[in-house]
Order: C-alpha cells, then structure tokens, then sequence
C-alpha cells in the first residue's frame, strides 16, 4: 500500500468543516443562511448564500452561532442564550432563556440547559424531548444522530436525539461521527500509551490498535477512511484497520501543475495555491477562480467566500462569478457549540479543584518542571508550531489548563527544554450555572488552603513553606485560579462579577 509524507498527507487531508450546504454528504450541517460581519459594522446580519442578499442588517451586537436548519442561538444582554428563526429575528423560538446551548443538527435537534437545571434534547420548537440525567455533565452537537456526552466520572459516551445513552460512557476521549458511521474513541493508559479503537454507531469495535501503532491525524472518518500517523509516515486506514488507497491523494493533472501545494475541498475540487495567493481547479486541474486571492473560505457545494486582501470578503460561486454585493470582515459558518449542565455543587467541585495541587505540584507537574518534562505531550516532529509560544493549553472538562512558561516553548526550531514552568492556570468557565458560582468556589477555596498547605499573604495570595504559591479569582464568569512555582513571582487575580 501507498505511504505519504506526514506533510503530504495532513495537506491532503485539510478539508473545511462548513455548515453552508443544501444536501451534501461533503459537508456535516446543512443551512442556507450565514451570519456575518459587513464592513463598517461592529453588528451582525445575516445572508443567504444562495442570492447573496443581506436579509436583515446589523440585526445582532453579538454573535449568531452557525445556522442550521435556520436556526441559530444568540447570546442576550443578561448573559444567557436565545434561539431565534431566520423567519423571526424579532422573537426567540425558546419561553426560557437558556445558560448553555448547542447548535441545532440537520434532523432538527439541539441540546439546551437552564441554570439550575439538567440539559435538555429540544426539537425546533424548543420544546423537550428528552431531559438527561444528573450524571450527564456536557453535550456536543448532534451529529448524523449523535451527540457525545461527558459524564461525571470523566468519561465519554454517546446518546440518540431521544436522549437514550446508546454507547457507554467508557472512554476517556471520544470523536463525533462527522462523515461517515464509524468514529475514534480512546483511553490512556498509566504508561502514557493511548489504546485507540474504531467504532460503528452502536458501539461494535470494528478495530483496536494503539498510539504505539498509529496516532490519528485527523478526528474523524471521512469517504471510509482516517489517515493516521504511522512512525514516520501517514497511511489511511478503513474503519476495519486495513490499510487502503487515499481518496484525498492529489491526481496526476494537480501534480503536473506544480502548484505549491493544493487540498482537496468539499464537493472535489482542490484550493491550490502559489506563493501567497490562492485559487481553485478541477481535478483535471481545470481552473475555476484563478490563483489571485489571498484567502478562499469552501462554504458548500457552490458557492465560496473569497478575498482580494484578506481582510474583506465577498460570495463567489464555483465558478469564480460574484453572488450579491455584501463585503463581509467576519462570518460565522461552523457549528462547535458543547451545552454544560446548568449547575454545579460548588463543595464538589472545589474539592475536586484542591485535589489537583499541594505545595509541591500542581496536575501532576512538580515544581522546577521544564519544557523537557512535556515533551511526551508536544509534537516533537514538528517544533515549528510552538515556534516563539510560551504556553501549552490543555482541556480537561469542565477545567482549561494553561502551562505557561518562562520563555518560548521553541526558538529557531529548537526545543527550549531546560525553559521552566512559571505558573499554571486552571479556569472554569461558570457562565452557564448561578452569577454566585464563582463567588463561592472563591469562599470555599480561601477557607481550605491552609490544608493543602498554603497560608495566606493577602490579597488573595496563599504561600506554602515549599516556596510555591496559588492565587485566585473570577473575572465576568470565569473563575481562574493560578498556582506559581517560585512565590515570589506571584501576583494577585482579578475579582470581577458579571453584571
């Protein structure tokens, strides 16, 4: 079988995960309308792609999520979420005002929470379908009739748009079924060694394997297939793990026409590009919209966003012809949206934020630790993506970690690995759940530091007799709190509650 160079491949395999389609299997959602951006606006409308009219101006102060089924969700001047019809954009679809939200999928379902309460399948209507239970924490967006959930005892599953728990809660990592009936579920093992397993959409494992094997490049299965990184090179396997042909190769015409690199778009043709500008041919290399853009945005099957300078855009269809008049400066077309429950136990949670550090390490990174230390989490084929970065984040629901370093992760190409840790940040996100959330974990936080062994300073800065030191805060429904590996680098967070 055929291998490619892991930067071949990853180009090949680039393709745009747009909402704007009519019935297209090459693209996930399906939607005729974009919010956008015009130029001198600092308000959202919304256009339909397929005359390219702005069919209400400067109509929204935030953002619309992407619109799907022409539905989207807008967040309000209170701070919670509304779901307005493209039909009515003067009245919400929803009674109640919603703390967290995902889009609506192409089949006309969503999932919702209220503060305070579970989360909630909801047809367009906003009307329940399903509530899910207390174990249930978060929700992603239905995708071909599944949306994955994170449970309380951190692990990930899937449920049908009847709310039904279809595949387990058993994994610690788990991808959507974005393309095709088969997705990537995973779990770490304790000597660092990720087990991974393919699965169909009742949870039959089609393959094992594990990351000393293969590591996947892409998070989804997509024309049957997923490349996967093996050793040095990339392959693409068939959700039975048999090696196969790649469907995104780049045919012999494209080859022969030494673009400087070209990637294959939703409906098959390829974005190519030479030096700073960018274009679109046929398969057969048949040119499209010539190579004089600097940027092209694949929003469905015909039509595409394109700009001169890449600043301003404006609607194309495939065949390089000017749809409308509108000049966009920003555009929001992919659906991304994970609804959290509407509340938490803020004792449990705090107790669970205390478990993470004491006066010696903090997630399990001791102080004094280096970028060598992380080099089994960086990508070390390719140290160019850290290039001048002085953080590495990391998602660990509901909490986002961030290591941030003395100096760059890399300089010049070389991994900086004696540059130390300087402080870690752990936020979590409480917009979602009662304006008094992150004041209490604060309260409970302050009351028990003396047990992890940190005594305060003031100024909401706690020291440990280990020369380590945590401080915390809340700005606008984000509560952080920030642990630092030398004392006396510490500085005190913001307390800022929402309105």
């Amino acid at each position: 079988m055929k291998k490619y160079s892991l930067m071949t491949m990853i180009a090949a395999v680039i393709l745009c995960l747009s909402s704007c389609n009519k019935t297209n299997v090459n693209y996930p959602y399906e939607t005729h309308y974009l919010p956008v951006m015009l130029q001198g606006s600092e308000k959202w409308s919304i256009l339909d792609i397929e005359s390219g009219e702005v069919i209400a101006k400067d109509v929204f102060s935030n953002a619309p999520s992407a619109i799907v089924s022409d539905l989207f969700y807008v967040l309000n001047d209170e701070g919670t979420y509304d779901y307005y019809n493209v039909s009515d954009l003067k009245h919400p679809v929803n009674k109640t005002h919603y703390g967290s939200v995902t889009e609506f999928s192409a089949d006309g379902y969503a999932v919702a929470s209220v503060k305070g309460e579970n989360l909630c399948v909801i047809n367009t209507k906003c009307e329940p379908v399903a509530q899910l239970g207390d174990s249930v924490m978060e929700c992603s967006i239905f995708i071909r009739g599944r949306a994955i959930v994170h449970t309380n005892n951190s692990k990930y599953g899937y449920i049908d748009t009847n709310g039904a728990l279809v595949i387990p809660a058993r994994y610690d990592k788990a991808e959507p079924f974005s393309f095709d009936d088969y997705a990537v579920v995973m779990n770490q093992q304790q000597d660092s060694i990720v087990d991974i397993n393919f699965i169909d959409m009742s949870g039959n494992v089609t393959f094992e394997t594990n990351s000393t094997m293969h590591r996947p490049i892409a998070t989804y299965f997509k024309r049957g297939v997923i490349p996967v990184a093996k050793r040095d090179t990339v392959v693409c396997l068939s959700p039975e793990g048999k090696e196969v042909d790649n469907p995104f190769e780049q045919p012999e015409a494209i080859v022969n026409a030494k673009f400087d690199n070209a990637m294959m778009e939703g409906s098959g043709n390829f974005i190519v590009f030479r030096g700073e500008k960018m274009g679109v041919c046929t398969a057969s290399a048949d040119s499209l919209l010539a190579v004089k853009y600097m940027n092209i945005i694949d929003l469905s099957d015909d039509r595409y966003l394109v700009s001169d300078d890449g600043t301003v855009h404006y609607l194309v269809d495939k065949k390089g012809n000017k749809v409308g008049n509108a000049k966009i400066i920003h555009a929001n077309g992919t659906p991304k949206g994970v609804a959290v429950r509407g509340y938490i136990d803020t004792t449990i949670t705090a107790t669970n934020i205390m478990g993470l550090f004491d006066e010696n390490q903090v997630t399990g990174v001791p102080a004094g630790a280096k970028v060598g230390d992380f080099y089994q989490v960086l990508d070390g084929t390719h140290p160019e993506q850290y290039e001048g970065q002085s953080d590495l984040v990391n998602f660990v629901a509901p909490l986002k970690m961030t290591y941030r370093f003395a100096g760059p992760i890399v300089t010049g190409g070389e991994f900086n690995f004696n540059t130390p840790v300087k402080y870690v940040t752990l936020e979590l996100d409480a917009n979602a759940y009662d304006n008094q959330t992150e004041l209490e974990l604060d309260a409970i936080l302050s009351r028990n530091m003396g047990r992890a062994g940190f005594v305060s300073q003031g100024g909401s800065i706690f020291v440990s007799e280990s020369g380590t030191a945590v401080t915390q805060g809340y700005d606008k429904g984000i509560f952080m709190l920030r642990y630092f590996m030398n004392a006396a680098d510490a500085t005190p967070c913001a307390k800022i509650p929402r309105k």
